[in-house]
């Protein structure tokens, strides 16, 4: 009997996240797992948030480590109280 196909569905690991604020004034920021794109990108709902208005002080710099995975249609959101002077990196590894 012949091998059946197998399909791979490629998926993400979130390793980490770098958060860093490069200016003098404290900020906050937001960080949220959709499963897949709403019609209304603002229209997110409380338990897809990872984290929700962490503080974030002036020129400070935080590494979140988070292992997280992401499948097929999944979407990772980020938003700060002042998105021009707050940086996001994403780090992590497909996995096919």
């Amino acid at each position: 009997m012949a091998p059946k196909a197998v399909s791979q569905i490629p998926q993400t690991l979130i390793t980490s996240i770098i958060v860093c604020d490069t200016d003098s004034t404290n900020r906050t920021f937001d960080i949220v797992l959709q499963p897949v794109l709403p019609v209304d990108p603002t229209d997110v709902e409380d338990y897809q948030y990872l984290v929700k208005s962490r503080p974030l002080a002036a020129n400070e710099t935080k590494i979140l480590s988070l292992g997280l995975t992401l499948g097929p249609g999944n979407i990772l959101r980020v938003s700060a109280s002042a998105a021009d002077v707050v940086a996001f990196t994403v780090m992590g590894i497909e996995v096919t």
